[in-house]
């Protein structure tokens, strides 16, 4: 019996907006999901931020696919925590990328994870640069290797260094040698962090980036890591770089990374690591 009421009590509701618009701030989230999406639709700027934040959640995708060019972006940022993660997840691309900072960084934890991948991908990359580190450190492995060649180079050493061992190696290759040298760089006081790149990672490393790498904390790097490392790379670091190398990753430098070697880097090498070699 009571459901049979409930349903009638649905059915009574109005599917047009009150005549006062005004009245927008009085209708509670079933009122607001019983509007049909093409009244839905004349909301204007100033109406859709009338719903209260605790009415928000009746927003139907139907609803939101309706909304007009901008009028996602008028939302405020006391109704953006109250969004779902179904609702999220029902957001155009074109409606994610009107999201301002001010409501990106509103956006909770559990949000964030309610992203698509398509809508990962669709965010621009001053839009990712509005994520906090903490936001960037809960997006899930298929969210990450969403990411596009532009995003991750958007990525700041903030929100690098915020990055989780497993988040860091679920990273594809091609990911990998788009992070900048200042990201790099951020990473090299967490040994943990660095020694979770995957050798095929750090194939994938440009000169630039193991430079960086081995100029401030190549004793971070484990054997196994040095020997991935190309030939060309690992031929284009100074002399100096070389000589930072311990007796583990000489021991595990492969021939062909060996005879790569220049007569500069040859020369550098110390006498501990030329008898790591004959070791």
């Amino acid at each position: 019996i009571n459901s049979v009421g409930s349903a009638s009590a649905l059915a009574a509701l109005s599917t047009k907006l009150p005549a006062d618009t005004s009245d927008i701030a009085t209708l509670n989230s079933s009122e607001i999901k019983a509007l049909n999406a093409s009244e839905f639709s004349k909301l204007t700027t100033s109406q859709i931020q009338l719903i209260q934040p605790d009415a928000i959640s009746g927003i139907t995708p139907s609803q939101f696919s309706a909304l007009g060019t901008g009028l996602v972006a008028s939302l405020t940022t006391d109704q953006i925590p109250f969004l779902t993660g179904t609702q999220i997840a029902s957001l155009k691309n074109a409606q994610i990328q009107e999201l301002k900072s001010t409501q990106i960084q509103t956006l909770g934890l559990d949000q964030i994870t309610s992203l698509t991948q398509q809508q990962v991908k669709s965010l621009t990359t001053t839009q990712i640069n509005y994520l906090s580190p903490e936001q960037v450190s809960s997006l899930t492995k298929p969210q990450l290797i969403s990411l596009t060649d532009p995003q991750v180079s958007a990525l700041n050493p903030s929100q690098v260094s915020g990055l989780t061992n497993s988040q860091i190696s679920s990273l594809t290759p091609a990911q990998v040698s788009k992070l900048s040298t200042s990201d790099i760089s951020a990473l090299l006081p967490n040994t943990s962090q660095i020694q979770s790149f995957t050798t095929s990672q750090i194939s994938a490393l440009t000169s630039q980036q193991v430079t960086t790498l081995f100029a401030l904390g190549s004793l971070g790097l484990t054997g196994n890591q040095v020997k991935s490392i190309s030939t060309a790379v690992l031929n284009a670091l100074d002399s100096q770089n070389i000589s930072q190398l311990n007796t583990e990753q000489i021991q595990a430098l492969e021939t062909a990374q060996l005879q790569a070697l220049s007569t500069a880097q040859i020369q550098a090498l110390s006498t501990e690591q030329i008898s790591a070699l004959g070791a």
